[in-house]
């Protein structure tokens, strides 16, 4: 048994690292591995050195031969594995800017998104503070449209009340007139029997007036009777 270090060619999601995305790392395994030909070789080696004493047909010959088919088998072994290696190196290379790349774009989307949501965040504080300000223009409306009703309300209660002062008024005027009327209608009444009073008692004087000269003339007759009798 033999140890050897290698590099194993890996896919693009098994070179992403377990721990950072954003820093590749190619992964080098240590494993042990059996190496078959160098067992064979062994046992072969083994088996030309038991019956190397009594043959002299060219063994060593073979032996060299395989030592160095097998050596040179290692060495293109060796070529591979760093062939190999070199490739995958590139590989993470390649996997290396891309992933840089992207990254870049990831972390340029991240700031574009935060940006974006700033800005719809903003947007919407506008809205609100725009909201707040029609809810406020709208309560101002309305406070001012309850005065205004308010003053018209009042200005109606003000002409109710000045119609109902002037219907006490006129009224009051009616009465008043009404008061002038009875009293110019009684004293018109009182004129007119203070006359029929002043006719009747002119009348009665005159009537007195009228029997005392008759009874005077009636006296005088008399006595200008008696004097002519004597």
């Amino acid at each position: 048994m033999g140890s050897a270090i290698f590099c194993c060619r890996r896919t693009d999601e098994e070179m992403i690292p377990y721990h950072d995305k954003d820093t590749p790392k190619v992964v080098v395994y240590s494993l042990e591995v059996k190496d078959e030909k160098t067992k064979k070789h062994k046992k072969k080696k083994k088996k030309k050195h038991d019956h190397g004493s009594s043959s002299s047909d060219g063994s060593s010959s073979d032996y060299s031969e395989e030592e160095e088919r097998e050596r040179w088998e290692r060495e293109r072994w060796e070529r591979e594995r760093w062939e190999t290696a070199r490739e995958d190196r590139e590989i993470w290379e390649e996997n290396k800017e891309r992933w840089e790349r992207e990254r870049e774009e990831r972390e340029e989307r991240e700031k574009e998104e935060e940006e974006k949501e700033k800005e719809e965040e903003e947007k919407e504080k506008e809205e609100e503070e725009k909201e707040k300000e029609e809810e406020e223009k709208e309560e101002e409306e309305e406070k001012e449209e309850e005065e205004v009703e308010q003053e018209a309300a009042e200005e109606v209660e003000e002409e109710a009340a000045e119609e109902v002062e002037e219907e006490a008024a006129e009224e009051v005027e009616e009465e008043a007139a009404e008061e002038e009327e009875e009293e110019a209608a009684e004293e018109e009444e009182e004129a007119a029997e203070e006359e029929e009073e002043a006719a009747e008692e002119e009348e009665e004087e005159a009537a007195e007036e009228e029997e005392e000269e008759a009874e005077e003339e009636e006296e005088e007759e008399v006595e200008e009777e008696e004097e002519g009798g004597d």
